[in-house]
């Protein structure tokens, strides 16, 4: 082709020019990945991703089978256990620099197509803009912040990110060829990579709208508006009919299937789905054969119709109305489809054969694609120690898929976060209204070995319905109703509620405030704000609340960034050197918008191309949010969601270089035909209008001809410039990627870092060597590392990590009832009918009932005093002898296996129905040998003696009565019966009090977990065990390389450091309690040098205050002083930032003003309590200053 050629160089290809210049686009970012890579597994959900493609083993919903599989691959190739996961991100890293070759590849075929017109050769000055725009594009988008995150650790949106750029430049590479031969194969690998990218995440379907309007555009060379909007339309209808039909509706058929065979027929499990995968995949081989042959159009259309039923797309919904949803659906497709209709309807509605053959290719490619799911039941059959969900059927593969364990949230109709339940009246009692989802299927549990397999049916999700709903509804959790309020000045308005015919007001937001709420949080602080990160600057990487301090945007233009965020040079210094503060000038946004403008403007196919790109960015950016629907306070920063949509930026961002060149070349507009108009059409209306001219013509005629001339032609500007412009201008533009490079390798280099591996160890390492210990864990970053460490590099499989949150499931007691590696199974005795799901969900708390107890217990000691024990015995065989002792309350109260207890409930007629606990106040007999030999520390205060029993009080963390326990909490009373202190049970100390089931006056503390313990640990003064833990930090903890100077610390990190550094000042503290003084200097320096102030700052909430006490009370004033001088020295910085800022900022920062002072207040107090009277001078001279004036200020308002 022409346009590949060069003029004036026919030994230069530009093919092969822009090959090669891609690979170096690809190395270039590959080992900028590469060097800055984690070393081992990052924190979130990279330990668990790493941990489940070394073994493939099941991770958590919806899977990514895939990533699994290639990260094996990765992985095979380690030379140790310890650098599988760096394998791994090494992975990410080259699938990252794939995704730039990629980029680099559209950037130049987009430019291409609006630089050099079809038919000519390329010059030089050409070439070299086409390139430079790529480039820089490219290199912009490989040194953002959002993918350099991403790209240098285990996790899926490093892959994602690669499978859409493939296919978006699959679709441009189809476009080339789309008049050609066989040009459909194209197609078709689109569609195999799309089925393929469902294993990795589901953000690959996002980019269907832009590849159907590039399909549109080539084979409409007149396209309208009206076109596109129905090509649009046809592009939600294509990506519907995979995510809400292929994806669950394989699934749903194949449950029909196995429903069918087992329940039915009576054979095993899986057998209906062997059939239905056998018959699926002949229906796909069937309408690919007859759609080719064509010999028969009534076979074709059946053969069609059969395998989009098999499919499961017409049967949307749930229960019997997707059945008839379906047979609607089916039906309209059969008449449509029928050979006598197609023959009577015009003919571009007409299907023709080569269309329905592609499509049932394409489908066909979809469903290979995505039978990488199979690998997920399979390995779930296995039993593999991490078994999430269990999906080993298909009916469970389908909740799997459908992520039905993290609830659902209102899209389009629903609630408000104020919103009652709408209640009705039935036998006088008010009762909420429910809604039932259809319903669900499990296996049923075989009462005996020659019991055939069965399922059996359940009730689907119930949700509740609700008396108040509104449209787009964006502040509907009522969970987070003060946090809403925070971001929007909710006033609502009161709308009438019938409480079972009582009627009362609810306030509930108006739509206004709900639209407020949307464009304020969720569109600009949790897309805007990351957008603006990575095209105009970062203010530092610390996660905010839009507070004015933490995580904003900035451009590093000061009096643009005073006006948003406040004077910059004038942020604390700990702010100033956050390796997250990161200025781009707005240079990557200035070029990005230039480019923009110029694409849309250039011509008409530069218009088409702006649709392309500008839905790409629409659908995987604010497309996102709208289905997202965020509630505020994240736990974390969710900026990876949207990298596509950075990356669509990326690509005006190139084009922004071709426009500046072109602007500066100072190109003149010139005159050409239109698209379809010829020199011979033009000549001919020319000559006529010459002879009329000569003769006689009127005005009107005249002006006609000259019209019908004019429209032949279209005004343009030349895209010609030379070579050195391009050059140079290029060479300029590419300061912006190198400018954008150096703000953000600091904060993206994790080479060297081994802080997610080493502090999960340090949990691990916290429990007793012996006895096979047991640790409860609750969130992400105290459960994935711990897994990491003992399913990838084999640490203390001998302990089992249990994560509370998991633990009220069937399927994850399942596993805990298995032994894993070294681990035997946790000491849970209930059978899985006790814990099912739907059994025991939860019990409630009667405590009421303990004096009917007492009641029976009173007249038969009574009467046993008398001489009849006849009675005692019988109260002891129905409660036990010791009614409120925890064995006797499970197996009695809560298991129900006493049937005199049962027949004597009956007969109190009050209704009294097991289970149920009859006592917030557990009793718990203790073995004093088990106790002793399990090596756990006896407080000093007993002596030799061990108490008999220890009450467990049941509460809530904040101290009151609990009315229920959950099935995770009975699942830990269980096992704290059973293992009867011989097995060591820890718990984190980064799990929330409210797990802690109203024992933490039992626990002991030995490092990053609490001992259990059957003693009251707070007044008998045994909160720690100082021997063990003094043993753990100064032997035993390793602390991930965090004391190399110049390491990069980001948030998630700094935490982890904070919760270590914090539990060395509670070992200082108790061990100067002790008076062990050398020991708690020995600690207290130690602590210093492996978690030292330039990497982690001091911080009065990582434990620093309390470190300078220590230091003051052994007799070191000038350590203390050093410490305590640098945090009022930071507070003081903190209260004069604030006091920089105008009257409305310093409003919405004055808590925080006030929070400051208040530190620095305790801080002097501290000096002047261990005499440094100058620095306690220094500062509370300053500290009144600055408080005098925000009063005056608060009051001027």
């Amino acid at each position: 082709m022409n346009m590949y050629k060069i003029k004036d160089h026919p030994n230069l290809s530009f093919k092969l020019i822009n090959r090669v210049t891609g690979w170096v686009t690809f190395v270039i970012a590959s080992m900028t990945y590469i060097l800055t890579a984690e070393s081992t597994a990052s924190l979130w959900d990279c330990g668990e991703f790493i941990t489940t493609s070394v073994g493939l083993q099941v991770g958590h919903p919806p899977g990514a089978p895939l990533f699994m599989i290639i990260s094996r691959l990765f992985a095979i190739f380690a030379p140790s256990a310890d650098t599988q996961a760096y394998m791994i991100n090494c992975m990410s890293a080259i699938c990252s620099g794939l995704t730039i070759l990629f980029l680099f590849w559209s950037i130049t075929h987009l430019a291409r197509k609006l630089i050099v017109k079809e038919g000519e050769e390329m010059t030089m000055g050409q070439m070299f803009a086409i390139l430079g725009a790529s480039l820089i594009g490219s290199l912009t988008y490989t040194f953002t912040d959002t993918f350099w995150f991403s790209a240098v650790e285990g996790e899926v949106y490093a892959f994602s990110s690669l499978f859409t750029a493939i296919v978006f430049w699959l679709i441009l590479k189809w476009e080339d060829v789309a008049n050609q031969l066989h040009s459909d194969r194209w197609l078709i690998l689109i569609a195999y990579l799309t089925g393929l990218s469902i294993g990795v995440h589901l953000l690959n379907l996002l980019c269907l709208p832009a590849i159907v309007l590039v399909y549109y555009y080539k084979k409409t060379p007149n396209a309208t508006a009206k076109g596109s909007l129905i090509a649009l339309l046809g592009s939600g209808v294509l990506v519907a009919a995979v995510l809400y039909g292929i994806v669950p509706g394989i699934v749903k058929v194949g449950g029909w299937f196995e429903l069918l065979f087992v329940n039915g027929l009576g054979m095993s499990f899986n057998s209906g789905v062997v059939v239905y995968i056998v018959l699926l995949a002949a229906a796909l081989i069937w309408g690919v054969y007859e759609s080719y042959t064509e010999k028969n159009k009534t076979r074709m259309a059946i053969s069609f119709i059969l395998t989009i039923a098999l499919l499961g797309i017409p049967f949307y919904g749930h229960g019997p109305s997707s059945i008839v949803i379906g047979i609607l659906v089916i039906a309209a497709l059969g008449i449509y489809l029928a050979p006598n209709v197609q023959a009577k309807i015009k003919e571009k509605w007409r299907i023709s054969a080569r269309t329905m053959n592609t499509a049932m290719l394409c489908t066909m490619m979809i469903v290979i694609g995505y039978s990488s799911y199979a690998l997920i039941v399979i390995r779930s059959t296995a039993n593999t120690p991490m078994d999430q969900n269990s999906p080993e059927d298909i009916f469970t593969l389908g909740e799997y898929l459908g992520r039905e364990q993290y609830g659902t949230r209102p899209l389009f109709y629903g609630p408000a976060f104020s919103s009652k339940v709408a209640l009705d009246v039935k036998d006088g009692y008010c009762i909420p209204r429910q809604s039932e989802t259809g319903s669900k299927y499990v296996r049923k549990e075989k009462t005996s070995p020659d019991e055939k397999d069965s399922y059996i049916e359940l009730p689907g999700r119930i949700e509740y319905e609700y008396a108040q709903n509104m449209l787009f509804p964006r502040m509907y959790s009522s969970s987070h109703a003060q946090l809403y309020k925070q971001w929007v000045d909710v006033k609502g308005h009161d709308v009438p509620y019938d409480q079972c015919g009582e009627m009362v007001m609810v306030n509930i937001p108006t739509q206004w405030e709900n639209i407020k709420f949307f464009f304020t949080y969720q569109l600009n602080f949790m897309y805007w704000r990351y957008f603006m990160w990575n095209f105009a600057g970062r203010q530092n990487d610390i996660q905010g609340s839009g507070e004015i301090e933490h995580g904003n945007w900035i451009t590093g233009i000061p009096f643009i960034d005073n006006i948003l965020v406040g004077n910059q040079e004038l942020l604390p210094q700990d702010l100033k050197d956050n390796k997250g503060h990161n200025v781009f000038y707005c240079l990557p946004l200035i070029l990005g918008l230039i480019g923009l403008f110029w694409q849309a403007y250039r011509n008409q196919r530069g218009i088409q191309q702006f649709w392309v790109v500008f839905f790409l960015f629409f659908m995987t950016g604010i497309a996102i949010v709208l289905y997202l629907n965020q509630t505020p306070a994240q736990p974390r920063e969710r900026d990876y969601a949207y990298a596509g949509s950075f990356y669509a930026f990326a690509i005006w961002v190139g084009m922004g270089v071709a426009g500046l060149i072109q602007w500066c070349s100072r190109m003149k507009p010139e005159q050409r035909l239109i698209a379809g108009a010829t020199e011979e059409e033009a000549e001919k209306i020319r000559k006529t209008l010459e002879e009329k001219r000569a003769k006689f013509i009127t005005e009107e005629e005249e002006a006609e001809l000259q019209y019908k001339l004019d429209s032949l032609y279209e005004t343009y500007v030349p895209y010609k410039p030379s070579a050195a412009m391009a050059c140079i201008l290029s060479i300029i533009c590419l300061l912006v990627p190198i400018q954008m490079a150096s703000q953000t390798w600091d904060d993206h280099d994790r080479s060297g870092r081994f802080v997610a591996r080493d502090f999960g160890q340090n949990y691990l390492m916290t429990l007793q060597e012996k006895g096979n210990p047991i640790i409860y864990t609750n969130g992400d970053n105290d459960t994935f590392p711990l897994w990491y460490n003992q399913e990838t590099e084999g640490f203390r499989t001998d302990a089992r990590t249990c994560n509370l949150s998991y633990l009220q499931t069937d399927w994850y007691i399942d596993q805990m009832k298995r032994p894993a590696y070294d681990s035997p199974s946790l000491p849970i005795t209930w059978d899985r009918v006790e814990y099912v799901e739907g059994q025991n969900e939860y019990i409630p708390v009667r405590p009421e009932m303990k004096a009917f107890i007492d009641s029976y217990f009173k007249q038969a000691n009574e009467l046993a005093a008398k001489g009849d024990t006849t009675i005692l015995s019988l109260v002891h065989s129905i409660f036990g002898e010791n009614p409120y002792e925890l064995k006797e309350i499970i197996n009695r109260w809560m298991l129900g296996k006493n049937d005199q207890l049962k027949e004597l409930l009956k007969k109190t007629g009050k209704d009294i129905q097991l289970p149920l606990i009859p006592t917030d106040s557990i009793v718990m007999k203790i073995d004093e040998e088990a106790v002793r030999r399990s090596g756990m520390k006896i407080p000093e205060a007993l002596g030799d003696s061990i108490p008999e029993y220890m009450t467990i009080t049941l509460r809530d963390a904040n101290g009151s009565p609990k009315r229920a326990l959950y099935k995770s909490e009975l699942m830990m009373l269980e096992m704290l019966a059973n293992a009867n202190w011989e097995r060591p049970i820890y718990m984190a100390i980064t799990v929330g009090g409210e797990n802690h089931l109203g024992m933490g006056n039992h626990f002991t503390q030995e490092g990053l977990a609490y001992r259990f313990t059957p003693f009251d640990t707070e007044k008998l003064d045994s909160k720690i065990d100082s021997e063990k833990m003094y043993d753990n930090l100064m032997k035993k903890f390793k602390f991930g390389g965090i004391d190399q100077p110049g390491i990069y610390i980001d948030e998630n990190v700094m935490r982890m450091c904070y919760t270590h550094r914090r539990i060395f000042t509670q070992l200082v503290g108790q061990l100067i309690k002790e008076g062990k003084k050398d020991k708690a200097l020995a600690a207290l320096d130690y602590a210093e040098k492996v978690i030292p102030a330039y990497n982690v700052p001091y911080d009065w909430a990582n434990g620093a205050f309390q470190m300078a006490e220590s230091y003051y009370q052994l007799g070191q004033n000038e350590k203390a002083n050093k410490i305590i001088d640098d945090l009022a020295n930071k507070s003081l910085e903190y209260m004069i930032w604030y006091l920089s800022l105008n009257d409305s900022q310093l409003a919405i920062a004055g808590e925080n003003f006030v929070y400051n002072a208040s530190l620095l207040d305790a801080e002097i107090r501290l000096m002047e309590k261990y005499k440094s009277e100058e620095l306690a001078k220094h500062y509370s001279e300053q500290l009144d200053q600055l408080y005098n004036e925000y009063v005056t200020r608060m009051k001027g308002k």
